[in-house]
């Protein structure tokens, strides 16, 4: 908040309550840029978000690489439906970070192993005591996106398709 009340772009009240938007076109114009900056950030971390909370209370270990992936490719496909508005809201650094951010926040349990060639192999599980706290940043975040009822329901079939994917082929019956 100091940088923007600094050059320029708000007004801060002297008792530090109240933030109002300079009236300058400029300030306008660079909180247009920050929002637009912003909003595949948000949108990558709503949507990781949403995803960890189907694994979560749910006893389902995923491998981080293959949820990266699947995630990666699920935005890509929300973006061809209309639901994003930027492609780059997929990058899977961005949704590794997201991922790792969660983990920090302890929303996700990960787990790391070794491989014979020495490289690490992450597991991620979401304890069902993390729900409430999942869920109050979850409505936070949905509600600075405010997407449409049709949009919130591809979006979530789009989720339960990549959780469906992060696990594998499903055995088939025999006849």
């Amino acid at each position: 908040m100091n940088y923007f009340d600094e050059i320029g772009v708000i007004e801060v009240s002297s008792d530090k309550q109240t933030v109002r938007l300079a009236k300058t076109e400029s300030s306008k114009t660079l909180i247009d840029f920050f929002s637009r900056l912003i909003l595949p950030l948000i949108d990558t971390y709503l949507i990781s978000l949403t995803a960890i909370e189907q694994l979560c209370g749910k006893n389902l270990v995923i491998k981080q690489k293959t949820l990266v992936k699947e995630l990666h490719v699920g935005i890509k496909h929300l973006y061809t439906q209309g639901c994003l508005p930027m492609l780059h809201s997929c990058l899977k650094e961005t949704i590794l970070t997201a991922l790792t951010r969660f983990s920090q926040m302890g929303l996700l349990e990960t787990t790391s192993y070794l491989t014979r060639k020495g490289n690490s192999t992450n597991f991620l599980r979401c304890p069902s005591e993390c729900g409430p706290k999942m869920k109050e940043l979850q409505d936070r975040l949905s509600k600075d996106r405010n997407f449409s009822k049709s949009h919130q329901q591809t979006i979530f079939t789009e989720i339960d398709d990549v959780i469906m994917r992060t696990q594998g082929p499903q055995p088939t019956a025999r006849l």
